[in-house]
C-alpha cells in the first residue's frame, strides 16, 4: 500500500497485493485486485491474473450456490420430509442439521419422523458421534404436539407466515400451557425471543442436552451478563459453550460463539482474543454458514484500526462491500469507519472524501458520522452537511439510551465550540453531570465524559486559558488542581494542548492547533518551556487522560514525576505494617499468556502468595492490610470496559482467575500500601481515547498510596532486586517518584536506555 500510495499502477505492488488478501481469505478483494493486474495488459502477467480472479470469484459463486441449494433443501424437508441429497449433507452438514431440528418438530407422525433417520445416520457420519440418529429414535417414541402448533411452527420456519407481537405472545404461551417443550424451545428462537426468554431457554436448552441449543442458551446469558456490567461473566459462560460445541462438531451454531466473543473482545480491548475468534470465526463460516462469513469482517477491521494498521482495516472493509454490495447499511459502514481512521491518521481531506462516499440510507444520522463532521468543521471541511449537524443529532438522541445520549451531546458541543463557545462548553459540561448517575462499568457514558473532558480542555486551550486546561484535566483524574509542579497534557486528532505549573506557580499554557504527524512522541508532547518550568520541582505531578495516562518517559529521567489520579476519600494509613509478595501465579491456559519467571523477593518477613493459592480472593484479602506488594501476574486491558481490567491470577474453585478493577475499587485497603505491579507491559497505554488501563487508578481509588508499573517487558533477574531497593528508599521516608528516580539513576548510568525508563509511578494527593 505504502508503494501504491505513491505510483498507484505499480505492477509488482498490485500482483503482490493480490497474492496478500487472497493468503488473508479475502478472495473478493484478492479478485479486484488482479484484475488491476490484468488492465495493465502485460504478456503472461495478465492471463494469469485474469486466471486467478476467476477462480476466486468461482469459489465464492460455488459457496453461495451451495448454501442457496442446502437452504431449498432444508425447505422442502420441513414440508414434506424430503430427504437432501448425500453430496449436499456431506457439503453442508450444519445447514442440514438445523433443519433437521425443524423437521423432527413438525412431523405429523411417528413414521415421518423415522423417515429421517437417514438423514441422522448421514449427519453422524459427517460429524462424528451418534446424537442424531439417537435424537431420531428418540423423537419417534414422544407424542406428536397438536396439528396447529406444528403447523404454525411449520409457517415461520418456512417464512409463509408471520405474526405480530401479540400473536408471537400467544403462540408461545400455548406452547407452554400444552407441555411442548422441543417446540418452545426452537420456537423462541426462530421468534427471536431469546434476549427476553433467557431464563426459560436456558432452562429447556439444558433439558434437551445438546451443545446446539447449549450455544444459544450461552449467547442469551451472555448478553444478559453484559446488560448487568459482568463482562467476564459472559466471557467465561461463551468459552465453556464454545467448547461444547466445538466438540460437537457444531460449527453452524459456533459461528455465533466466535462473533460474540470477537465483539465481547472488541469492547473490552483485549485485541489478539478479538483477532483469534475473528478469525476462527471466519473459517468457520466460509465452511459451514457462508452467509454469516462477512460479519467477521467489521471485528477484523476494528482490530486492525485499534492497533493502527490502517492498510489491514482497508481491506477487511472492503471486503465486506464486496460481499454484501446490495446493503446500504454496509456500504455507510464502510466508508463511516475509513473517515474516522483518517482522521485518527491527521488526514482530513481523505476523511471528507471516505465520508462522501458514505451514504445516509434514508436514516437518522450516526454517531461515527457526527463525530467526523464535527472534527471536518473545525478543519473547515464539514460542507452544507455539519451546518445541519444541531438539527440531525436533535433528530437522533430520542432513539438512543442514556450514555450515547451524553455522548451525542458532547458532540454537538465540541461542534458548537467553534462558533458559540459558551453553549457548547455549556453542553459537553452538562453530558458530565448527566454520566454521573450512570454506572461506572457503562463503556457509552464513559467515552461521553472523557471526550467532554479533554475538548473542554482543547477548547480552554485554544483560548490561552491555562486554569481552565488544569481545571478539565485535573477533573477528569478526580483530584484538586496542585498550586505547584503540575503538568496537564491532552490530545485528540491533530490537536494538543499543554499547561503547567512550575515551582512558582505561575500557570502556562501552550496549544497546537495542528499537530506534524499522529505518532505520540513522549518528549514532544512537552514543550521545552514546560520542561524548564518544571526542572526546579522536587516531584511533578502529571494530569493527563488517554491515550497520554500511562505513557513512559514524559518526563526526563532526572526528575521525579508520576501520574496523579483521585484517591479513597478520606483514606489515612492506619499504622499498619505488613508486606506482601505475590507470585509464580497460575493463569488458565486458555488465555494464551506466556509463563512468568518466578520472583525472587527479598523482603523480609513478607506474606508469600504464591501458585494455586493466589486466587483473586486470596490476594485481595491479603492485600486489604498491607502497608506494601509486591504483585508478579500479568494485567490484561479491558480499555472499552475500563473496570473489566484485570490481573490474571489462580483461578478458585468456581473457575475464576480474574481480580478485576471493579473489584478492587470496591475494596478498602486500609495499610494505605506501595504497590508494585511487576507484570510486564501492566501500565501499558493503548489507542482507545476514553479510558487508561484502570489496575493503577482502581488500587489508587481503593486506598493504595502509589502504584509502580511498568509499560515494557521486565527482567524477571534483576527487577526483585531493584524493586526492593525502591521500596526500601520510600520506607526510608522517600516520596515514591523520587525514590523512583534515585534507584533507576543507578541502573541507567550501566544502560542508558534500559528497561527502568520505562517504569512509572501512578499516586494521589
Amino acid at each position: 500500500d505504502s508503494v501504491l500510495a505513491k505510483q498507484p499502477g505499480h505492477a509488482q505492488a498490485t500482483w503482490n497485493r493480490a497474492l496478500a488478501l487472497g493468503q488473508l481469505d479475502l478472495g473478493l478483494a484478492a479478485a479486484e485486485a488482479f484484475d488491476r493486474v490484468a488492465g495493465l495488459g502485460e504478456p503472461g502477467w495478465s492471463e494469469e491474473a485474469r486466471a486467478r480472479a476467476a477462480a476466486l470469484r468461482r469459489d465464492a459463486d460455488e459457496r453461495k450456490a451451495s448454501w442457496d441449494r442446502g437452504r431449498r433443501a432444508g425447505v422442502a424437508l420441513v414440508r414434506s420430509g424430503a430427504l437432501p441429497a448425500d453430496d449436499l449433507v456431506r457439503a453442508q452438514p450444519g445447514l442440514c442439521r438445523h433443519y433437521l431440528y425443524h423437521a423432527l418438530r413438525t412431523a405429523p407422525s411417528r413414521e415421518r419422523v423415522l423417515s429421517l433417520l437417514p438423514l441422522g445416520e448421514a449427519l453422524d457420519r459427517s460429524l462424528g458421534g451418534s446424537r442424531m440418529a439417537a435424537l431420531v429414535r428418540a423423537t419417534a417414541l414422544r407424542p406428536r404436539p397438536e396439528a396447529a402448533l406444528r403447523d404454525t411452527y411449520a409457517g415461520l420456519v418456512t417464512q409463509t407466515l408471520a405474526l405480530d407481537a401479540s400473536h408471537q405472545d400467544a403462540y408461545l404461551a400455548q406452547l407452554r400451557r400444552k407441555g411442548a417443550r422441543d417446540l418452545l424451545l426452537s420456537a423462541i428462537v426462530v421468534l427471536g425471543r431469546e434476549r427476553r426468554m433467557t431464563e426459560l431457554l436456558a432452562e429447556l436448552a439444558q433439558a434437551a442436552a445438546d451443545p446446539w441449543f447449549g450455544a444459544i442458551a450461552a449467547g442469551a446469558q451472555a448478553d444478559a451478563l453484559l446488560a448487568r456490567g459482568e463482562p467476564l461473566a459472559a466471557e467465561r459462560r461463551l468459552l465453556a459453550a464454545l467448547a461444547e460445541c466445538t466438540a460437537d462438531h457444531a460449527d453452524y451454531r459456533c459461528v455465533d460463539l466466535e462473533q460474540r466473543l470477537a465483539n465481547l473482545y472488541l469492547i473490552l480491548f483485549r485485541m489478539d482474543a478479538a483477532r483469534t475468534h475473528a478469525r476462527e470465526g471466519l473459517r468457520r463460516a466460509r465452511q459451514a454458514v457462508s452467509y454469516r462469513a462477512s460479519v467477521f469482517l467489521f471485528p477484523l477491521a476494528e482490530v486492525a484500526r485499534g492497533e493502527g494498521d490502517f492498510s489491514l482495516m482497508r481491506a477487511y472493509l472492503r471486503e465486506s462491500e464486496l460481499e454484501r454490495p446490495e446493503e446500504c447499511t454496509v456500504k455507510r459502514a464502510v466508508h463511516e469507519l475509513s473517515a474516522v481512521a483518517h482522521l485518527f491518521q491527521l488526514e482530513p481531506a481523505a476523511a471528507r472524501s471516505a465520508l462522501d462516499r458514505a451514504p445516509r440510507c434514508d436514516a437518522p444520522i450516526t454517531l461515527a458520522r457526527a463525530d467526523v463532521l464535527a472534527s471536518l468543521a473545525r478543519r473547515g471541511l464539514g460542507g452544507e452537511e455539519a451546518a445541519g449537524l444541531g438539527t440531525d443529532l436533535e433528530a437522533l438522541r430520542p432513539t438512543l439510551e442514556a450514555g450515547l445520549r451524553a455522548h451525542a451531546d458532547v458532540i454537538l458541543g465540541r461542534w458548537l465550540a467553534l462558533s458559540e463557545p459558551a453553549r457548547g462548553g455549556g453542553l459537553m459540561r452538562q453530558a458530565l453531570v448527566d454520566t454521573e448517575a450512570l454506572p461506572a462499568w457503562d463503556a457509552d457514558a464513559a467515552k461521553a465524559r472523557a471526550y467532554a473532558h479533554v475538548s473542554l480542555a482543547l477548547e480552554a486551550a485554544r483560548q490561552q486559558d491555562a486554569p481552565g486546561v488544569l481545571g478539565a484535566l485535573a477533573a477528569q483524574a478526580g483530584v484538586p488542581v496542585p498550586a505547584r509542579c503540575v503538568l496537564a497534557l491532552a490530545v485528540d486528532e491533530e490537536r494538543a494542548a499543554a499547561a503547567w505549573r512550575g515551582a512558582d506557580g505561575s500557570p502556562e499554557v501552550h496549544f497546537e492547533a495542528v499537530r506534524p504527524s499522529p505518532a505520540l512522541i513522549p518528549a514532544a508532547l512537552v514543550p521545552a518551556r514546560a520542561r524548564a518550568a518544571l526542572a526546579g520541582c522536587s516531584t511533578v505531578a502529571v494530569l493527563s487522560p488517554p491515550p497520554l495516562h500511562g505513557m513512559p518517559r514524559l518526563l526526563p529521567p532526572d526528575l521525579a514525576w508520576s501520574y496523579r489520579s483521585g484517591g479513597a476519600e478520606g483514606s489515612q494509613a492506619q499504622g499498619l505494617d505488613r508486606r506482601v509478595v505475590v507470585s509464580d501465579v497460575e493463569p488458565p491456559a486458555t488465555l494464551g499468556l506466556p509463563r512468568l519467571g518466578p520472583w525472587s523477593a527479598t523482603t523480609r518477613d513478607a506474606v508469600r502468595v504464591a501458585g494455586a493459592a493466589a486466587t483473586p480472593a486470596r490476594v485481595l484479602a491479603e492485600l486489604a492490610d498491607a502497608s506494601e506488594a509486591q504483585i508478579h501476574a500479568h494485567g490484561l486491558v479491558a480499555l472499552g470496559l475500563s473496570e473489566a481490567s484485570f490481573l490474571a491470577l489462580s483461578p478458585d474453585a468456581q473457575g475464576r482467575y480474574e481480580l478485576t478493577a471493579g473489584q478492587i475499587r470496591q475494596t478498602h485497603l486500609r495499610g494505605r500500601p506501595v504497590i508494585v505491579l511487576g507484570a510486564c507491559h501492566a501500565a501499558r497505554p493503548a489507542g482507545a481515547l476514553h479510558v487508561a488501563w484502570s489496575l493503577p487508578d482502581a488500587l489508587l481509588a481503593a486506598g493504595a498510596r502509589a502504584v509502580i508499573a511498568s509499560s515494557a517487558p521486565i527482567p524477571d533477574a534483576e527487577a526483585s532486586s531493584f524493586f526492593e531497593a525502591v521500596l526500601a528508599r520510600i520506607r526510608a521516608g522517600s516520596p515514591p517518584a523520587a525514590a523512583l528516580r534515585d534507584e533507576r539513576r543507578t541502573l541507567l548510568s550501566r544502560d542508558p536506555d534500559g528497561w527502568a525508563q520505562d517504569l512509572m509511578v501512578f499516586d494521589t494527593p
